[in-house]
């Protein structure tokens, strides 16, 4: 093959069918990879396949957490609750992100939203709030060790956190 030449490189794409690919003259199918990553078809059917997967198992667990949120009292109408929501997958991922919650989890779940880490800190507080309220010694407040008291947002999201995970994971 000289230079000036297109390289074309027949393979499957991600559904199975045969597809065809020109490299531009100037590559070498040494360089496919890198083309293919360009144009999005690097991944092969078995990662879509688990990203598939991971997704629907992702869309499990949100419908668990947010079952179990409704379930103490959240009400699903207030911003609070999307947080709550989005705090408690960010812990399944990374149970760490618990010593970082305004520096660390209250900015990205602010980011996703387009909103500011303080006005999270201050809707998850507000859904507290309420849950706490509408309680009356009910589910909630037997949930927590103490009952005299609101829990701050951190107890909140890792007790959650922590006793969804035990629903889900045992």
């Amino acid at each position: 093959m000289t230079q000036t030449e297109p390289c074309i490189i027949e393979f499957d794409n991600i559904v199975g069918k045969q597809s065809q690919a020109v490299l531009p003259a100037s590559s070498n199918p040494s360089s496919f990879e890198a083309y293919t990553a360009s144009l999005g078809m690097s991944e092969g059917y078995e990662a879509q396949e688990r990203r598939n997967k991971t997704a629907m198992a992702a869309k499990a667990h949100t419908y668990e957490v947010e079952k179990l949120i409704i379930e103490l009292g959240v009400p699903p109408h207030i911003k609070g609750f999307l947080y709550i929501r989005d705090a408690i997958l960010m812990l399944f991922e990374d149970e760490m992100k618990i010593h970082g919650v305004t520096k660390i989890m209250y900015p990205e779940i602010a980011k996703e939203y387009g909103t500011t880490g303080v006005r999270v800190e201050r809707a998850i507080r507000h859904a507290i709030d309420l849950s706490w309220s509408r309680s009356e010694l009910g589910s909630l407040r037997g949930l927590f060790p103490y009952h005299d008291r609101k829990p701050s947002n951190t107890e909140f999201l890792a007790f959650l956190s922590h006793t969804i995970a035990q629903k889900l994971f045992s």
